[in-house]
């Protein structure tokens, strides 16, 4: 890195890239799947509707003991049972809102394809050998596979034409305009 064209000012970019890469890897390869994410929010709507379910069964004398604690308290009289009522059929909408959301995740795990954060970080390194030390495209993919592989990232192609294509694709998706501007 440091024998290219402004090598010493690539390098703290290059290691400050790498380091979100590894962070991202961590956070993907501990969260929840989205099979995991539906069962839980599943759950948690059917336990709201049980929750709802018994606050409609409260007993009248209960309800009186808790009017009487609120008086007590100096709270305003209302109906506590209702406003909660209403709060977990909000809630239940809100779920139901997120359970759309991640029941449109693309994939098993959460939404990313595997080689995502690889390819993104190759594209980054890629576009940062371009415009700071002046490679063309082609070589500053190859260049970019070739230092990443030398950190230990899988999943980086292997041959220069490779990484580009890699790079291509997922500009696609990262940086949608700019990408149809340049290729």
């Amino acid at each position: 890195m440091l024998e290219l064209t402004e090598g010493n000012r690539l390098l703290p970019l290059f290691k400050r890239a790498v380091g979100h890469f590894r962070f991202d890897i961590q956070v993907r390869d501990t969260k929840a799947t989205r099979a995991q994410t539906i069962e839980h929010l599943q759950v948690l709507q059917e336990k709201i509707d049980g929750l709802i379910d018994h606050v409609d069964r409260i007993p009248a004398s209960a309800q009186a003991e808790m009017h009487e604690v609120l008086y007590e308290s100096g709270r305003p009289l209302r109906l506590f049972d209702e406003d909660l009522k209403r709060e977990l059929f909000q809630f239940c909408a809100l779920i139901s809102g997120a359970l759309r959301k991640v029941d449109a995740w693309p994939g098993s795990k959460g939404g990313e394809t595997p080689k995502f954060y690889e390819h993104k970080l190759l594209a980054d390194i890629a576009l940062m050998l371009e415009e700071i030390a002046g490679l063309r495209k082609v070589e500053a993919a190859g260049v970019s596979a070739e230092l990443l592989r030398g950190c230990g990232v899988h999943n980086v192609p292997s041959s220069s034409d490779k990484a580009r294509a890699a790079i291509r694709e997922i500009n696609k998706k990262i940086r949608p305009v700019e990408s149809q501007a340049k290729d």
